[in-house]
Parts: structure tokens; sequence; C-alpha cells
């Protein structure tokens, strides 16, 4: 449902009634029809072997073609006087997509314990349908009402930005690497890997004539790009006495020029040049790890009480990811419910205390524990596998987000900052009793933040699962 009770829907009609095909009125498009994408991959690879090299040789053709439609022409699309719904001749159909991708992988035997290995591919794939399929409203909303402003963080898509017939998004990605088997039960390997990844969704800003009926509007394109570099760490342990391990670790640097596709919409709308410089995304995580470590009893060891009995247990470790400290200039339009949270929407209330995403957040442990016993029934015919798994065993709290205002997960800096927060705590209608609510609420549970962001503060506490598992 969108802003003024309008449905933006294709496939649709306002009353929720299938339509077979694009819905007329006058001379307009009112609805789309449904979307009906086709999606086509080939693949041929070939395995080539020489005494002390391996090449294995593949080509994948890639087609989508995803039904849809875009304007003919962006800045001057002719609308209806009265609906403002673009007529039928502004609308071309979306041409599909080809493309021929080569991957070719190579590997060099240096002896029976020794390998190297080099890969190289090119990949691609399509943005997010909520990327490219939009109702005729949207685009009435954007294009003649000028609904431009789009907070998608707090689920605000009444009137946010339309599509302009997106191409593919384009990988290239390498990777090189060593792996040594250091003995009969134990290997190491190691490499180092590289990802370009060209035509990420983002916006821009689409002006129009001043005398005509259109109004400016922002769009989503394909113009961001992205790279990640990083290394590679296994060790891998085959089960030897009952225990089996593996420790993995990556060290992983992703930068681009932004992290989601409004990134830069501050600069959209100011209609100013947006940046270019290549910053840390918002995902990114430097050092990412993990240790596995499985004892179990094979079958008909250990007695019957310890026959396929199992114990697992995992480790997991990761540094935080990146954000940008601000200061706020003051509240802006905001509730007693989301004072704390609403600036990290509003742009025009913030301003950077340093460099985009110079700042990190904590580090991340984990464990997770599994135990399991499987039995034996109807003479080995059937197995009953009865196990209780824990995630998160020690009831860690771990904060995967902060506010941007203190970098603490514990702290909005609204109530614990009177400059921020003495008009809504002196008001007669709230008081003590209201920072007592907005602390239980917002401080201690985070809701505020999730609300607003759809994001949560803290990583999940210690849950136990009970279930049983039949094989036959």
């Amino acid at each position: 449902m969108g802003a003024g009770g309008r449905v933006a829907s294709y496939g649709y009609d306002n009353y929720g009634r299938e339509i077979d095909s694009d819905m007329m009125v006058g001379d307009s498009i009112f609805y789309f029809g449904p979307k009906k994408p086709v999606f086509g991959a080939v693949y041929l690879q070939d395995k080539i072997e020489y005494n002390d090299l391996i090449v294995n040789a593949g080509v994948r053709l890639d087609y989508y073609d995803m039904d849809d439609k875009k304007l003919k022409d962006l800045e001057n699309a002719e609308v209806h006087p009265s609906t403002g719904y673009a007529l039928e001749d502004q609308w071309q159909k979306v041409d599909a997509h080809i493309q021929l991708s080569p991957r070719l992988g190579f590997s060099f035997p240096v002896s029976e314990r020794t390998v190297f290995y080099a890969q190289y591919g090119k990949f691609i794939q399509m943005p997010e349908l909520n990327d490219l399929y939009f109702g005729t409203a949207d685009y009435r909303d954007q294009i003649y009402t000028g609904g431009n402003y789009f907070i998608p963080q707090s689920g605000n898509n009444d009137i946010g930005p339309v599509g302009a017939g997106l191409d593919p998004i384009r990988s290239t990605s390498y990777e090189i690497g060593f792996r040594q088997q250091i003995s009969s039960v134990a290997a190491f390997d190691i490499s180092g890997f590289y990802k370009n990844v060209q035509g990420q969704p983002t916006l821009t800003r689409i002006t129009v004539d001043p005398n005509g009926d259109l109004e400016a509007y922002n769009i989503i394109i394909n113009g961001d790009f992205a790279t990640t570099q990083g290394l590679e760490l296994r060790m891998t342990l085959r089960r030897t006495n009952r225990l089996q391990a593996q420790v993995n670790y990556t060290l992983t640097n992703s930068e681009g020029t932004g992290s989601s596709e409004i990134s830069y919409i501050a600069a959209v709308e100011q209609v100013s040049f947006p940046p270019k410089t290549v910053n840390p995304l918002d995902f990114a995580q430097t050092h990412v790890g993990s240790v596995i470590l499985d004892y179990r009893f094979g079958k008909n060891d250990g007695g019957p009480i310890l026959s396929e009995l199992g114990a697992n247990f995992l480790l997991s470790f990761n540094s935080g990811h990146p954000y940008t400290s601000v200061a706020i200039a003051g509240l802006g339009q905001v509730s007693p419910y989301n004072a704390g949270v609403d600036y990290m929407n509003d742009t025009r209330v913030r301003l950077a205390n340093e460099p985009v995403n110079n700042s990190t957040t904590p580090w991340n442990y984990n464990v997770d524990f599994r135990l399991d016993k499987t039995i034996r029934l109807l003479g080995d015919k059937l197995g009953a596998t009865l196990y209780m798994r824990v995630v998160n065993l020690f009831n860690t709290k771990n904060v995967i987000n902060v506010y941007q205002l203190t970098g603490s997960a514990d702290d909005d800096g609204f109530i614990s900052n009177p400059e921020l927060s003495s008009s809504f705590v002196n008001s007669p209608l709230r008081g003590a009793d209201y920072v007592k609510l907005y602390n239980a609420i917002n401080i201690k549970n985070g809701q505020s933040y999730w609300d607003s962001l759809n994001k949560q503060l803290w990583d999940h506490p210690r849950q136990i699962f009970f279930g049983i598992q039949l094989n036959y």
C-alpha cells in the first residue's frame, strides 16, 4: 500500500483482483500486468591434464529477460494531465541481457603432497527484484508529484525511488592458492583472492523542464562499484583418535563507492555531485574465523552407551564492521519514542566527526554446541539420532551495531545528554516516568533502533533446541 491509499502493484488492480495484462485507463497504463521473467544458462567445461598441469576451462552463457518496462525519456515523459500516469507510448520493453562468461582454473601438482592452483572467472547476476519491479503508481508519485524522499531502513517505501531498467551486476574474480598435506591426517591451505564488482544499484537525480508537467525525482541506476581482496587460511585434521578439527581464518578488505543504493542520498537530494571516493563498506569485516572440534565415537566403539555418541563445538569470531561517528546539531522532527535514533535516518541533522566508515564496532565471539546420540533399531535398518543443539552456549552479549552518536549499543546519547532530552524529560506529561520507560524500552531492549532501522543492536541470546532425526 502506498501513500494516499493507492496500490503500487503489478499483476493486480486496486482491489486485489488479478489481471492478465496491462490495464489501461484512457491512454495511460494504470496497472502493469504480471511479470514473467525468464532466466536461462548454459555451461560448458573441459578438463585437460598434462604431466605437471591440470586445466579446467569453461564458459557460461547467461540469459535474463526480466519482462519489465522503462520510460523512454526520463526527463520529458508525457503524462496524463489529470491523473499523472505516463501515457502508454512512453513505455518501452527492457531488452534481455545476454553475457558469455569465461572460467579458467589451473592446478600445478608439485608433488603428491603439494599443489599450487589459480582461478579466474567472470560472473553476472541481476539486482534484487525490489530494485527492478515497480507499479505505475510508483512512477506517478515520483515523476508527477516529486515524491522523492526515501528512508528504506524505516520501512517507508511509500514514495521511494523507481528503477530505470537496470542492467546486471558484473563481477570479475581472481584466486591463487597453495595446498600442502602436512601428514597423512593433516593439510594446510592458503589462498589469496581479489574480486571486482561493477554496476551495483545506486541513485541519481533526474532534472526536468521546470515549465513542464514533471517534478525532479530520484531514480535507481547502475553506478556503484566495489572491490574485495583478502587472504584465506584453512587447517584441516582428519578424524584421529575420534577427534576431527578444522581451523578457518579470512583476512578481507572490502571497499567501494557506496554500501547501498542510498549511501549518498544527501548529495543526490541537494543536486550535488555524488562522491566517487572509495571507502570501507558498511558490511565489511576485516577478520573472520572459526574453530570446529568434533569428538565422536564410531559404531560399536566405547560400548553400548558411548557407541555413536558425538559432541561438536563451533567457536566463531569476527571483527566489527565499519560505521561513521557523527555529531547532531539538533533532534529535527522526532517523537519522544525515536528521539535517540532518528538522526541516523535523516542526514539533514547530523555531521560526520571523521572520514566515512572510519570507526569499527566491537569484535564478536560465539560458541555453539551440539550433542547427539544415534540408536540403531530394527536390526540396524533404522537409526534414530537424538540431539541437543545450543546456540550461543555461554550466552555472550555480542554487539553487532552501535549508535553513531555514542559508538555504544547501551547508550543512544539522548537521555544521558540533558541538552538533547531536557525538553522531553521536563514536560509536565513525562518527567521521571518517561525516563524510566525510555530506558526500559529503548536502552535495554533497543526497540526504537529496531523499528527505525530494521536492525538489531545485539546478536541473539542463548537458544537450546532438542530434536530427533530418523535415518532409514
